[in-house]
């Protein structure tokens, strides 16, 4: 017993985090998607493209898919440091956020460039691992379905847009008009991902499309991390502080044992 608390203690000292947390994978940079599928089935799952950047390591190729219950997607400080550089928020931005003209702002920004450039992800959808001919149309529908989490709490807006349009935008609330319909088979496509607040936006999704006229559907939950990067590299410090901590405690619970 006095062995255990000992290695509490440590472990506290060090900024132990609960199992759960260890078990979390942070996605930081690179090129990635929202999956909307695999196959014949409709899964929602981070898909991590070879050279993004996972828990500070680069994904060789061909990259991993995650459960979105085990991964979180950081929004880094540098994309709002950016904004504030050029300005803020622009007259359609500020209109469909809920904004000032001229607020800051966090971004997942949809060009490799510019995404590289702010040490960001780049996000965007992906239904390319889907088989054709199994939905009717070939045809799928995103819709947000809810948000919550400590930047809405805050009053964090959160909206999704690419160069022709706006999808989806909370500053009106979550509405059936926050859904993004006629998405083909085989769509792989990057969009901006804006967040008014920094703070975790836990926002649930759902996947839906007809198969010879029945629906069919997958909803499932994804963490965005709107933080500014210390505070990431913290957790992920202690993460493998606590890490590293349980390999020595169980390397001499082994020696003493022998």
């Amino acid at each position: 017993m006095t062995r255990y608390l000992s290695f509490v203690i440590v472990l506290s000292c060090v900024g132990f985090i609960p199992s759960p947390v260890l078990a979390t994978s942070y996605y930081t940079a690179g090129h990635a998607d929202l999956g909307l599928g695999d196959g014949d089935a409709l899964e929602l799952h981070l898909h991590c493209h070879a050279g993004a950047t996972v828990d500070g390591i680069v994904l060789p190729d061909p990259g991993q898919e995650y459960p979105p219950t085990t991964a979180v997607i950081v929004v880094p400080e540098s994309t709002v440091n950016y904004v504030h550089s050029i300005g803020g928020a622009n007259a359609d931005v500020a209109a469909n956020m809920g904004l000032s003209v001229g607020n800051d702002y966090w971004l997942l920004p949809d060009t490799l460039t510019l995404a590289t450039t702010l040490h960001a992800p780049q996000f965007g959808l992906g239904a390319e691992d889907l088989n054709s001919g199994v939905f009717d149309g070939d045809s799928l529908t995103l819709s947000l379905l809810s948000m919550s989490g400590s930047g809405p709490m805050a009053g964090g807006q959160f909206g999704l847009q690419n160069s022709d349009s706006w999808f989806i935008t909370t500053a009106d609330g979550i509405t059936a008009s926050d859904t993004i319909e006629g998405i083909p088979v085989g769509l792989h496509e990057h969009f901006n991902w804006y967040f008014t607040k920094p703070g975790d936006y836990e926002m649930t999704f759902e996947v839906s499309a007809l198969v010879g006229g029945v629906p069919e559907s997958d909803i499932n939950t994804f963490t965005f991390q709107v933080v500014p990067e210390p505070s990431s590299l913290v957790l992920l410090a202690s993460a493998i502080s606590a890490g590293v901590m349980l390999f020595i405690f169980r390397r001499r619970q082994e020696f003493r044992t022998q």
